[in-house]
């Protein structure tokens, strides 16, 4: 009986750990329409849409751009805590630069967190 109720006990925390595990898996991850040709980070994006994952270490992130489980473009992102939850899915582009159109916030519908990548490459 103590074998049954130890292997219980495990089957039990596996559970447990893969249901865990499949939960941050999910949060870490939404998908993003992007309108037209961008400059992100160091790299650029074709128009489309694609998945973000991404990685959090306290106030920044390493976002991964990802088109049919590819890996398109992989850039740092500041993490920005918004002051209430962003009432839709919302992408920022600026095009100040004359040149190349830039991909500046990204922000998910329902979330406090967003993700700016123009001033992620010099850490202000």
């Amino acid at each position: 009986m103590k074998k049954f109720n130890g292997l219980m006990l495990a089957v039990a925390m596996s559970l447990m750990v893969m249901t865990a595990a499949a939960f941050a898996r999910d949060k870490n991850h939404h998908s993003v329409e992007i309108p037209e040709t961008v400059k992100v980070g160091a790299g650029q994006l074709a128009p489309g849409k694609y998945t973000m994952e991404w990685s959090e270490n306290g106030a920044t992130a390493e976002v991964d751009f990802l088109q049919d489980g590819n890996s398109k473009l992989r850039t740092p992102a500041k993490v920005v805590n918004l002051a209430q939850p962003a009432a839709s899915d919302a992408i920022t582009i600026d095009d100040e630069t004359g040149h190349a159109r830039t991909l500046e916030e990204v922000e998910f519908g329902g979330h406090k967190q967003a993700f700016s990548f123009g001033d992620a490459q010099t850490g202000e």
